[in-house]
This record gives structure tokens, sequence and C-alpha cells, in this order.
């Protein structure tokens, strides 16, 4: 796990301008929207970032693994060269992941955490093998456990370092009333204050964004990687070979 984490800070402090430049292409317009249309629900907000960044993140990947190959090009080249079959099999991957998350986790309490927590581990690498591998979503799926299955273990705590990082996000900017958040709660003074807070804070949680969601590709996609090695035994020939989608 300690390896894992190293490579991920070692790839994403390397191509931390292109990270973050891809990232807030990808991040900031649905967000502003959100903003801007008046729209304060926490699932709405996270529903609409999770089918709006899709698209991007397949770039910011596919951008990663160019990376790893010495072949990266600009942000607007990563942009224009994702193809659109690629598009529609990671938007439907997204949907069967979060939407089978939901019901299994649904009203069932801890079972239905385990049960979530289950299939979110099964399907952690389900990205990547789309936009790397052209998988399509239900092969996804199914080969993501295949990897996971054998070290299931390093895969869970890849899991976990991810939640916790997103709920601290959440956590400390999250709510659109200071008293929400734990910033918030240590807010007195007159009521200038606590407003300037309420505008604030969503800036902060975007900022936060940007760093996040690119932290988080790069460390799932290291951890697709390791796999492929364990896989293959051959870390030359997963870097230098790319599978193209299947023409049917």
């Amino acid at each position: 796990m300690n390896q894992v984490l190293a490579d991920t800070a070692r790839v994403f402090s390397a191509g931390f301008n292109r990270w973050a430049s891809l990232s807030a292409i990808i991040i900031v317009p649905p967000l502003v929207i959100l903003h801007l249309a008046g729209i304060k629900d926490d699932a709405m907000d996270g529903l609409v970032l999770t089918l709006a960044t899709l698209p991007g993140y397949v770039v910011l990947v596919r951008d990663i693994w160019e990376s790893w190959r010495g072949q990266a090009g600009t942000v607007w080249e990563a942009c224009v060269s994702v193809e659109i079959e690629v598009l529609i099999q990671a938007v439907l991957l997204a949907l069967l992941v979060n939407g089978g998350a939901l019901l299994l986790g649904a009203g069932l309490g801890v079972l239905g955490i385990g049960l979530m927590t289950a299939w979110l581990l099964a399907t952690i690498i389900g990205d990547q093998i789309v936009i790397l591998e052209g998988a399509r979503a239900m092969d996804a799926i199914k080969r993501s456990w295949e990897l996971v299955r054998p070290v299931w273990g390093l895969c869970l705590g890849v899991l976990l370092v991810s939640m916790i990082i997103q709920m601290l996000v959440v956590a400390l900017t999250g709510g659109v009333s200071p008293s929400q958040t734990p910033v918030g709660e240590n807010l007195t003074g007159p009521d200038e204050m606590v407003s300037l807070w309420v505008q604030v804070a969503p800036i902060v949680r975007w900022g936060l964004y940007l760093v996040m969601f690119p932290f988080l590709a790069v460390l799932q996609t290291v951890v697709y990687y390791d796999l492929r090695v364990m896989e293959t035994g051959d870390p030359e020939a997963v870097l230098a070979v790319k599978k193209e989608p299947e023409v049917e």
C-alpha cells in the first residue's frame, strides 16, 4: 500500500500542471452551472458531477497512460482524441457502478454498507479497463473483479483511502450553511462573516476538487497498472502496448 501511494504521489507531482489544467476544464463548468442554477442538493450535485466529469475522467486517465509512455500531448489533443464509443461505455459503467452501490446500500444497515463496499471494490478499476483496454461496461466489471480478487486487501485499502479523501473534502466544505462544516462551526461575529463563508465555501470545495479528482484518477490508474503487471509478469509490455477497442 505504501508503494502504491508513493508511486501515485510521484506520478501526480510530475504532471501536476497537466492534471490541474485538465481537471479545471472537466470540473469547473458543471459546478458553475449548478451554482448559477441555485442547486444546493448534495445528491444532485454528486450525480451531475459524476456524469459531467466522466468524459473528462476518460481523458485524464488516458493522459496519465500517455505520460507513462512519454507521449503525452497537450490537454486539447487529449480531449479530442477520445472515441465516442469509449465515452458511452464509461458513462454506462458509471451508471451501473453508482446505481448498483445505491441499490445495495439502501436501507440495509451494516449489511447494506458491506454489500455496497464489496460492489465498489469489485468495480474499482472498471474505468481504467474501459478506457485503456476498450472493454464494454459489463465486461469491464467482470474483468475488474478478476484482477482485483487475488489482491482484494490492497484494493480495499485503496478504496478506503479514496473514500476518506472524498469524505474529508465534503466534511470540510460540503455544507451550504456555515454551521454544517467544521470551519463554519467556529465562525462567530457579524452576519457579514457568515455570509462571506457561505460564498467562499463552494469556491474552496471546487479548488479541492481540482486536486482531488486527478489524484484519485492517478491512484486508481497506478493500481490498474500494478494489477496488470501481476497478471502478465511483464512491466514493459503493459506500458508499451495499448489494446485498441474491438470493431464490430
